[in-house]
């Protein structure tokens, strides 16, 4: 990886999101990753590396202020290639989701006391928005069918294979692959990832369709969520599950539910009805599709408790 020198830090941007916005649960929440790979807790701060075409440009978050309600700053840490500072600001923005409303889902929850219950210790948490379309959808082509463990460890394998990125304060920071890095792979190449060559058939096809521009983070979010999760859908490997999870980690906000998943079942199941077994998947969807467009908030909510609380990994580093 590059390892360039330590520019003086440089302000991209404060912001004072609506709270609740509890920046501290969030890197408690990231804390517990096993395997870190894109967004990385280091003494005490939130970093990405970002992209602005060939340029990279390390990112560093901290928060100051009430827990619920922090003022939050984003500096420069490490450049490669020009960097756009007001072009930074927006993604920056963009990615912290320091628009987001997260005072819409209580109200969403008002009619629903057990589920309001059961999301209340992750009341607050900011849902990140992944930069890009190929990120949202290889991560979760590489989740399908996989425990979240091992899913992890092969994410990050990947973002190191890439072997693309900055370093400060001791520590290697990695971009995730272009879309043009990606496309060039072979099949062979990918192997570590102990995914099934179908499912690495379907990365590599999804990076060839991002690298010619026909899968546009811009375009997923702007569009109706409706055409958006149809658009998906019609992409050989991707399925409701998928199509429904990329989504809300492009959007950040959601209303198709991934009731097939098994840690939202036994999520939904412990912290709303007090039950062991999972949750079935009709009852999720009955669970949540009365919050409309917020029914993913709610969803990310319940997986942050279930990692935070009941998941039992211990962080590596």
């Amino acid at each position: 990886p590059s390892r360039l020198p330590r520019p003086e830090a440089r302000l991209i941007g404060t912001w004072a999101p609506r709270p609740p916005y509890d920046f501290g649960l969030l890197l408690r929440l990231l804390a517990r990753y096993p395997f870190p790979v894109t967004e990385i807790v280091h003494q005490g701060a939130l970093w990405r590396v970002l992209r602005q075409g060939e340029a990279l440009a390390l990112v560093q978050v901290t928060a100051t202020g009430p827990a619920d309600a922090p003022v939050v700053q984003a500096t420069l840490a490490a450049a490669a290639g020009p960097i756009v500072l007001e072009a930074l600001r927006e993604q920056v923005a963009d990615w912290l989701a320091v628009d987001g409303d997260r005072a819409t889902l209580s109200s969403a929850l008002a009619a629903d006391e057990r589920l309001s219950a059961a999301l209340r210790p992750v009341a607050g948490l900011p849902l990140l928005r992944t930069p890009t379309a190929l990120e949202a959808l290889v991560n979760t082509v590489i989740e399908q069918h996989i425990a979240w463990r091992m899913a992890l460890k092969a994410q990050r394998w990947l973002v190191t294979w890439h072997n693309v990125a900055l370093s400060a304060q001791e520590h290697t920071f990695y971009a995730y692959p272009s879309p043009e890095h990606l496309a060039a792979a072979r099949p062979e190449d990918l192997l570590p990832l102990k995914i099934t060559r179908r499912r690495v058939q379907v990365i590599l096809h999804l990076a060839r369709l991002c690298a010619a521009g026909e899968l546009a983070a811009g375009a997923l979010r702007q569009a109706d969520e409706a055409a958006a999760y149809a658009r998906l859908c019609a992409l050989p490997g991707i399925g409701h599950w998928s199509a429904a999870v990329a989504l809300l980690r492009l959007r950040g906000a959601g209303s198709f539910i991934p009731h097939t998943d098994v840690a939202l079942q036994a999520a939904a199941a412990r912290y709303v009805f007090g039950r062991a077994e999972r949750l079935p998947p009709r009852e999720v969807v009955a669970l949540l599709r009365p919050l409309a467009g917020q029914a993913g908030a709610a969803v990310a909510g319940l997986l942050a408790r279930y990692v935070l609380e009941d998941y039992g990994v211990a962080p590596e580093r």
